[in-house]
Order: C-alpha cells, then structure tokens, then sequence
C-alpha cells in the first residue's frame, strides 16, 4: 500500500495524492507539488 503524505497537494487538480507519483514543476519561479496524473495530462497537451 503507497503511504500518503499529510497535505501533498496537487496544484492543478487540488486532490491528494502519493509521495511517488509526486513532481516538482516550477512555475512562474515557485515550486509546485503537481500529480503525476496531471503532468501526464499536460505532457499529452504539449
């Protein structure tokens, strides 16, 4: 079972989500905790 981290949050779907699937993207000069559901939805837009 994939542990959770306590107020991992994913700046594009705000949903929680597991300390593997995390992936740091800097936006605008600011880290953002962003899922990997979501970077693969933004890498299948580019």
């Amino acid at each position: 079972m994939k542990k959770m981290i306590e107020n991992c949050i994913c700046y594009v779907c705000e949903s929680k989500f597991h300390e593997e699937d995390i992936k740091h993207i800097k936006i605008k000069g600011n880290i953002k905790d962003i899922c990997r559901q979501c970077v693969d939805s933004i890498n299948g837009l580019i």
